[in-house]
Formats: structure tokens, sequence, C-alpha cells
């Protein structure tokens, strides 16, 4: 997320990721980089009033994680049809193993008599 800051405020190891005019009509040969010396503070200074700047992208002391949304979320019920039970059919199929095992059992019970 970023954060607007005073150029006054500006310190070693920010990521300056925007600024408050087009980067063109600045010396700055690329767009957003992290703050390396008091000359590139000097020179925000003289070109800017304030700066964008992104703390998950900083350095050292400036770094902040992204902070954590621990907010619960409503659960949306109608985006997801409620499952009926299965059907009274399904339920009287039995399942393959115990096809299986019924074939099995009435093979080897059948010899015994």
């Amino acid at each position: 997320m970023k954060e607007q800051v005073p150029v006054e405020k500006l310190a070693r190891g920010m990521f300056v990721a925007e600024l408050d005019r087009s980067w063109l009509e600045t010396s700055f040969l690329m767009q957003g980089f992290v703050i390396e010396s008091q000359e590139q503070i000097a020179e925000f200074q003289r070109c800017c009033k304030h700066v964008f700047v992104e703390r998950t992208l900083s350095t050292g002391d400036q770094f902040r994680p992204e902070p954590v949304d621990r907010t619960p979320r409503p659960v949306n019920r109608a985006a997801s049809p409620v499952k009926a039970g299965p059907d009274r059919a399904e339920v009287a199929k039995p399942g393959f193993f115990h096809s299986l095992k019924q074939i099995f059992l009435s093979a080897f019970s059948s010899g015994r008599s």
C-alpha cells in the first residue's frame, strides 16, 4: 500500500513508487527505486513536495509488512447451493467392494454345504 510522504521526511531505505509529478519532469532515470543516498533525497526535495512510498518494498527500518486483514468474511450461502442427501436409489445400491465380497462369500459358502 502506498503512503504519501512529504519530501522533508524522506529517509534512506524508502522505496519511492510514485511522485507528485511525472518522472519525466525529474532527473531520475528510473521509475520506482529504493533511496540509497542523501543526494537522492536532496533531488526529491528540489523537484517534489511529496512522494508515494511503498513500505512493503522498502528496506531496513523503513520496511513495513502488508497488514493482515483478520476481519471475518461473511459466507455467501446463495453462491454455494445446499446439497441434498443422496437419493434413496443411490443408498440402496451396494458399492463395488460390497458386491465383490458377496460374490466371494457365495462362491466359498456354496462349496461347504
